[in-house]
């Protein structure tokens, strides 16, 4: 459902995006009411649709942080970063991007988009230049969501 949402929101058409997000939404829903852990896919969506420091963002940080404590993995690390990065604290975002681009994130495509955003937010010019191009090199049709 979210990447129907995305399509839809790349091409413009937000009130079809905004059903699939809530389908999704719901899914998330019924899935914890079931006992199916969702913290991180979960935190991810809201980091990823969710504008800087709204509450939605205070819940992404919530999760990304339980999500780390289950599985401490370069994808926990990085929506960790994500959601502190929306939250307007970006060296803790760095820490944690950083963190996870030791941990393999490297080859990640999404994860060096987003240490790209990072290093940028902190004036790293350098840095977020080359993290761009990698991400690029390795998928440049990673997300719709940030494929410019």
């Amino acid at each position: 459902a979210i990447d129907i949402g995305d399509i839809y929101t790349y091409q413009g058409k937000n009130d079809l995006a905004l059903q699939y997000y809530t389908l999704a939404q719901i899914a998330f829903d019924t899935a914890e009411k079931y006992g199916t852990r969702v913290d991180l896919e979960k935190s991810i969506f809201l980091s990823d649709h969710y504008e800087k420091g709204s509450t939605e963002i205070e819940n992404a940080i919530i999760l990304a942080e339980q999500a780390y404590i289950q599985r401490s993995n370069i994808f926990a690390e990085s929506a960790r970063a994500w959601a502190y990065y929306k939250n307007n604290d970006n060296k803790k975002a760095l820490l944690y991007i950083e963190s996870a681009l030791e941990k393999i994130g490297k080859y990640d495509a999404v994860t060096l988009y987003k240490a790209g955003v990072i290093y940028s937010s902190l004036d790293m010019e350098l840095k977020s230049k080359n993290a761009f191009a990698e991400s690029k090199k390795i998928n440049q049709h990673a997300s719709l969501l940030y494929n410019n």
